[in-house]
């Protein structure tokens, strides 16, 4: 698999091995959960809904922060319970400010 990034990438390129979601979560060095919304249609009810999807990423560079768009791609674990992806590239750095109650 080459490690180009695909053009267009959506939650239906992750079958192509690649996907682009928004860090949400980053606890660990080297480790970032991503979160991948898609919006699905309800035909009986006529509504639609958002599905997410959460991912352990890894991500080598340690660049990632809480809140940017990252594009991952499909990888064969690195750990057996954790690291199905890895973090490609980061599209959107988020500018947003911690604030901290004392």
């Amino acid at each position: 698999m080459s490690s180009k990034v695909p053009r267009l990438v959506t939650a239906r390129t992750f079958r192509q091995g690649y996907a682009m979601g928004v860090v949400v979560a980053k606890h660990h060095p080297k480790t970032v959960r991503v979160a991948i919304d898609r919006r699905l249609f309800d035909r009986k009810y006529e509504a639609h809904y958002t599905r997410r999807t959460l991912y352990h990423v890894h991500d080598e560079l340690d660049e990632a922060a809480l809140g940017d768009v990252v594009v991952i791609r499909q990888c064969a674990p690195l750990l057996p319970r954790f690291f199905a992806c890895v973090v490609v590239v980061v599209i959107d750095k988020s500018c947003s400010i911690v604030l901290c109650c004392y």
